[in-house]
């Protein structure tokens, strides 16, 4: 708000400066000082949003920092390599917010992924994910995972065809599940 009067009075003054406004101009009013209000008032407004922006990045930085701290003090603090895994899932799922993570790692006799550890997945599931394997050929995991080096996930396991094989069922286990 630029308030413009040609009444000026120290009390007009003293109200426009306590409601914040961007600026005070006398009439006739003076085209180049407004422009510099208006020019103010926009740098402003791009200074508060890249502020903004500079902040959610450095919480994002933050989050992962503390996520990668955790899981360095779980691979320095214990042997078990599950419970590791494990602890590293808790991580994962409160870094990337999702519902549920699972680490499969390779079987080379029976070229598939066994689920080796999981963090949040229900009880009445755990039976059904610890004994269902997923095979890399048929399941579209083979190239991601070894070919263009990336970890696979599906941010919506009931609709991903990958997990339309045999073992859906494990997987649809509610509508907002995810595997991570």
């Amino acid at each position: 708000m630029i308030v413009v009067t040609g009444r000026a009075t120290l009390d007009s003054a003293i109200q426009a400066v306590e409601s914040r406004s961007a600026g005070y101009i006398l009439k006739p009013v003076d085209l180049s000082r407004l422009g510099g209000i208006v020019t103010r008032v926009f740098d402003r407004r791009r200074l508060a949003q890249d502020n903004a922006r500079l902040h959610a990045e450095l919480a994002e930085r933050l989050a992962e920092s503390e996520a990668l701290a955790a899981i360095s003090a779980t691979v320095s603090s214990t042997l078990d390599v599950r419970e590791a895994l494990r602890r590293i899932c808790r991580e994962l799922v409160r870094l990337l917010g999702a519902d549920t993570a699972t680490v499969y790692l390779q079987d080379l006799a029976s070229a598939s992924l066994v689920p080796t550890a999981a963090y949040h997945v229900p009880r009445e599931h755990l039976q059904a994910l610890s004994s269902t394997p997923l095979p890399l050929k048929e399941q579209g995991f083979l190239l991601p995972l070894w070919q263009e080096r990336r970890p696979v996930y599906s941010d919506d396991v009931a609709r991903d065809a990958r997990f339309a094989h045999g073992c859906s069922g494990t997987f649809r286990i509610s509508p907002r599940s995810s595997c991570r």
